[in-house]
């Protein structure tokens, strides 16, 4: 009796898929083409980043030989002498390509993209990260859950620690909605070094990776640094999907 009612649910499941993908098919978040929510075409072409060219310490793109993102002109500029994560990397060029594949999971409601991007995202996890580590993620301000209908920096940090078969944590309170559009790269990093907190009784593990869909100052991600550092964080890391170039 148990094995039919089993099938039976399945059946009705796969029935659903069908009558959705027929209704609302399947298109692709970059080109628009039915079939994948990534097509093969498209997927070749995204701009995936060379961690043997990338910065050693901050991630950045190219910046093996000589980062322009780590240098002490550039931190003075966010009013910082150092990089806070003890590593940083990140996938993808953060082009328009990216930009509509978050855009398309965030904010046009295809959640199935979530995979797609932990997937893509654990391939640049150090194995020297991993051990005894733990995944974090700032989540979304309350207004934009309200307006979306769920967390999609959390479901994006479960999903990844699935995949990397790693633990995801929530450590920090959803941050006040702040409107950095029209500031400068210091007056960003000010302002985010207020918004983003530890939640209250926030337990404390040995080694943390903070992931954020897409990095364009690195503000936000500092921030969330600052407070695992004065927390008693020694070991933390910095991982996101995309990073947008200046």
């Amino acid at each position: 009796m148990t094995n039919t009612i089993e099938f039976f649910k399945n059946a009705m499941h796969v029935a659903a898929d069908i009558a959705t993908e027929t209704i609302w098919p399947t298109r692709c978040a970059i080109c628009d083409a039915p079939g994948m929510l990534i097509c093969e075409h498209c997927l070749k072409k995204l701009s995936y980043i060379d961690t043997y060219l990338a910065c050693p310490i901050c991630g950045a793109p190219y910046g093996k030989t000589q980062c322009t993102e780590c240098t002490p002109l550039m931190l003075a500029s966010a009013n910082r002498e150092s990089v806070p994560f003890n590593n940083m990397a990140y996938a993808m060029v953060a082009d328009n390509a990216v930009k509509r594949i978050v855009k398309t999971y965030k904010d046009k409601g295809e959640r199935r993209l979530a995979y797609t991007i932990a997937n893509i995202a654990s391939r640049y996890i150090s194995p020297d990260w991993k051990n005894d580590c733990v995944i974090t993620y700032i989540p979304d301000t309350i207004k934009a859950r309200q307006r979306r209908g769920f967390d999609h920096a959390q479901e994006l940090a479960c999903t990844l620690a699935n995949v990397a078969k790693l633990d995801c944590v929530g450590v920090f309170m959803p941050p006040k909605s702040i409107d950095q559009r029209n500031l400068s790269r210091k007056e960003r990093f000010a302002n985010m070094s207020s918004a983003i907190k530890l939640a209250p009784a926030s337990p404390t593990f040995r080694k943390i990776i903070v992931f954020d869909d897409i990095c364009t100052t690195g503000s936000t991600l500092y921030a969330a640094a600052d407070c695992l550092r004065r927390a008693g964080y020694k070991e933390i890391y910095a991982l996101a999907f995309g990073r947008v170039l200046d």
